[in-house]
This record gives structure tokens, C-alpha cells and sequence, in this order.
């Protein structure tokens, strides 16, 4: 057993998940043809090259060169989806999850533009051995051979964490993508009715309801114990997942008012119908604590001094029930001693009066030789 410590109730472990899709960067004027001075600004700058201008591709872990592809998002919330648009006169062909294809357009050699059909002779004998080593490993791109000699419009992404959707506009045709890890194998294609489902499934990530701990997502992890009449739990989360509204029990406990804040983690302490609620709420690097105490349906917030007091009454009980465990473990040890004890007095009783048996048993048998 693990007791109660208040550092359980204060503190709260963040799942070391690599945050993704980053904060969007602004970069200097560059020109549009595709210059080594260009390419090396971009790198300096953790910005994408995208590639040739009219054959981009769109990496959806990086942040984007604005001069190329516009992103935008209604209201900057994570509940709205992030929308790129290749601007004029680039071309964009394919997206991609790092360095993994999810879709491609097979574009026409001369579609490429000369200055990148000498760039890819030069190096084309160095990645023939890199790509046969890596073929077995590389998740292959959706490709689409009926949609040649056309560009992608639009890329719509809603995601929670690594639940995740991507729409691909190319010409007024939608092609649907949804995964649910955090690898380029993990997208599908879908057709459209299970993309609304999961869209709408992704929808209902941004509320949390911390009163059970059976949780079915990847960005979570719970964790419980008992300690004599007390019941703890904890529910951690990936720095990814962007709750803005957490329920108990289907009762509304907290909501964001600041579209930069998320649920961050929680503590809830047991006993009974009582409940201390400890919740992590993060904001950017920051992360405040808020507390709530009372039952089910009636759970107040409370000031620091308060969830101290209501802590330290919890602390008083575990101690009370540990000395009643340790009093009652104690008489229970010494009643086992005393039976054994006496259990083994009987014993030793028994094999005497078996041997005083065995020696009037033995007496009697002579006598009875003797009088013979």
C-alpha cells in the first residue's frame, strides 16, 4: 500500500510526447524560384522548403513558408480546423506526416521544372541506395493516377492529439484521411460518411470527464491506488491534447475562458461520498491548480487554504484507520502466536499421554508373561 502524500495532489506528472504541429512562423521575403541562399534561410529558420514551385509538397509537422502556403483557422481554436491553401502560382501535389507521403499526386517530369530535374540527376545515384535500404520501412503515399496534371486546392487538418483528419482538395474532388496514431502508417483513406464520424468523434475529445479512469485514447494515462477507507486516482495528459472543458459525472466542473488554456491532469481523492478534486489546468509552459471539494452533483471550487484543510482532515483519518489496521494486524499476529502456541502444547500433551499408553501397554504385557 501507498499512502496519500500531498505531492500527489499538487503535482502532476506531463507525458513526454513530442508536440506537434507548431506554432506557425513568419519568415523574410524570398524569392520564388528555389536558391540554395533560399533554402538554407528556410532551415535556419525551422521553416519547409515545400520543393520545387510547381510540384510542393506539405509536411503537417512543420511550421509553413507563408509566401508559399496560406494557413489559417477560424477563431485560432483547436475545436475549428486548420485550413492550407497553396498560393499563386505555386502548386502543391502531396502531403506528408514528417517524412512519410500520406497522399501524392504522380506529377509529369516536365511539370517538374527544369531547375529541379538537374538538381534530382545530380542526386538521383545517392537516394536509389538510400530508398532501396529504406523501401521496407517507408510507409507508402496514397497515390491517385486519375487525378494527373492536377494540384491539390486545399488541405483541411482537425486533430486532437493523434486523432486526426485530413481532407485533400483537388480540384473540387475531397479525399478523406483519418489516423489515430502518431506515425504516417497510421492514416487510411475513408470515404466520406466515416470521415464525418470521425470528425465528430474528435469533437467530443476537447471535453473530458474525469470521473472514470477507463480511458480509451493514447493522450491519457491513468493511474490508482487505495490506501485503507481512501480511494486516489490520477489522470495525466499528452502536452497534444487540448481539453477546454472537463465534467464529473456529467456535471460541468471547469471551461477555458482563455483559448490558450487546456486540461492539463487531475487528482481526485475518495472517502465515500466525499471528494477532493486537485486540477491541472496548463496554459502554454505555465500550469495553475484548481480545487474542488463536496459530492457528486455538488462539488464547489475551493481556495488553496481550504483543500489544505480538507487534505490535513484526510491525512488525520489515513491515520487513525492506519493505527486501527496496525492495532488490529498486531492482536490478529499475537492470537496466531497464542494458537500455535497452544496448539503445539496440545501436541506435546498428546504425544506424553500416548507414551505413559505405550508404557502401561508394555507393563501389562509382562506381567502377563509372568504370571504365564
Amino acid at each position: 500500500m501507498v499512502a496519500i502524500s500531498l505531492r500527489h495532489v499538487l503535482l502532476f506528472a506531463a507525458i513526454s510526447y513530442a508536440k506537434v504541429f507548431a506554432e506557425e512562423e513568419e519568415t523574410d521575403e524570398y524569392p520564388i524560384e528555389v536558391e540554395e541562399p533560399y533554402d538554407e534561410l528556410l532551415e535556419e529558420a525551422n521553416v519547409q522548403v515545400h520543393g520545387a514551385p510547381n510540384a510542393m509538397s506539405l509536411n503537417l509537422l512543420m511550421p509553413v513558408n507563408t509566401h508559399r502556403i496560406l494557413k489559417t483557422s477560424e477563431f485560432d481554436s483547436a475545436h475549428t480546423p486548420v485550413h492550407y491553401k497553396p498560393l499563386f502560382p505555386f502548386k502543391l501535389v502531396s502531403v506528408s506526416w514528417s517524412e512519410s507521403p500520406i497522399f501524392e499526386i504522380p506529377v509529369p517530369e516536365e511539370e517538374q521544372g527544369k531547375e529541379e530535374k538537374t538538381e534530382e540527376t545530380e542526386t538521383k545515384s545517392e537516394e536509389d541506395g538510400e530508398e532501396a535500404e529504406g523501401a521496407d520501412e517507408a510507409a507508402p503515399a496514397i497515390l491517385h493516377a486519375d487525378l494527373q496534371n492536377k494540384f491539390i486546392d486545399e488541405v483541411v487538418v482537425f486533430r486532437n492529439c493523434f486523432d486526426t483528419a485530413v481532407s485533400v482538395n483537388v480540384d473540387g474532388k475531397q479525399i478523406y484521411f483519418t489516423a489515430t496514431g502518431n506515425e504516417a502508417e497510421d492514416f487510411e483513406e475513408v470515404e466520406a460518411d466515416e470521415y464525418e464520424k470521425f470528425m465528430n468523434k474528435i469533437a467530443k475529445t476537447f471535453t473530458i470527464d474525469i470521473s472514470e479512469t477507463d480511458l480509451k485514447s493514447e493522450c491519457l494515462v491513468a493511474e490508482d491506488d487505495k490506501v485503507y477507507d481512501l480511494s486516489w486516482y490520477s489522470i495525466h495528459a499528452a502536452p497534444c491534447y487540448l481539453a477546454d472543458k472537463v465534467l464529473f459525472k456529467g456535471n460541468p466542473l471547469w471551461e477555458a475562458t482563455d483559448k490558450k488554456e487546456h486540461f492539463a491532469g487531475c487528482s481526485v481523492i475518495n472517502d465515500g461520498d466525499d471528494r477532493l478534486i486537485a486540477l491541472s489546468i496548463r496554459n502554454g509552459p505555465e500550469n495553475r491548480q484548481i480545487y474542488f471539494y463536496g459530492v457528486d452533483g455538488a462539488l464547489r471550487e475551493i481556495d488553496n487554504d481550504e483543500m489544505v484543510t480538507h487534505y490535513e482532515a484526510f491525512k488525520e483519518k489515513e491515520q487513525a484507520e492506519r493505527e486501527r489496521y496496525e492495532a488490529e494486524e498486531k492482536a490478529r499476529l499475537e492470537a496466531e502466536k497464542d494458537a500455535e502456541k497452544e496448539e503445539e502444547e496440545n501436541k506435546e500433551g498428546a504425544e506424553e499421554d500416548e507414551e505413559e499408553e505405550e508404557e502401561v501397554a508394555e507393563e501389562e504385557e509382562i506381567t502377563a508373561d509372568i504370571e504365564e
